[in-house]
């Protein structure tokens, strides 16, 4: 119902397996190397050379109701030039970019783990980054993101600092 299926916003479910045209090689510049699946949406990871895994690019699709997909002003159409919010992704949408805090430099990203309306993705350089609902602590930003005083929610991946070079 969310586009969680990445084939479109017509198709809400399917009898068996299906090819998502949308992310093969000649349409995302590279092989899917990585797949998580959240309750309500979708994410994988790319690689144009699997050699360097620190070329990935993310995709998204499904519900992007709290900015789980972390597509925010990104439109998901073929060919689109205007930014566009939306609730909903039915197609793959590349993630933000996302710069490291400290150096600026790109960050790329080795695993994506999805919970039902937040994303926790493992950066090749070993750091955490989460974004979505923060309610009641989910993205680990603590409570001025979100405690548990109502939905906030962190449309664009940022650094969960304390994960890094640690465990939690």
């Amino acid at each position: 119902h969310f586009g969680q299926l990445g084939h479109g916003p017509d198709v809400v479910s399917c009898g068996g397996p299906r090819v998502v045209e949308r992310l093969l090689p000649q349409a995302v510049g590279g092989n899917v190397i990585h797949v998580a699946a959240g309750a309500l949406h979708t994410g994988v990871l790319v690689s144009a050379d699997p050699s360097a895994p620190a070329s990935t690019r993310a995709f998204m699709f499904g519900s992007n109701r709290r900015g789980q997909c972390g597509t925010a002003g990104l439109s998901s159409a073929p060919g689109a030039t205007e930014p566009k919010s939306s609730n909903t992704i039915p197609i793959p949408a590349p993630v933000v970019p996302v710069s490291h805090p400290e150096t600026g430099r790109p960050v790329t990203f080795a695993r994506l783990a999805l919970g039902r309306l937040h994303t926790v993705a493992l950066a090749n350089s070993g750091e955490v980054y989460t974004w979505g609902s923060a309610t009641a602590g989910r993205c680990g930003h603590g409570d001025a993101r979100g405690g548990h005083g109502g939905d906030r929610s962190t449309m664009t991946p940022e650094q969960r600092r304390a994960a890094r070079g640690g465990t939690c």
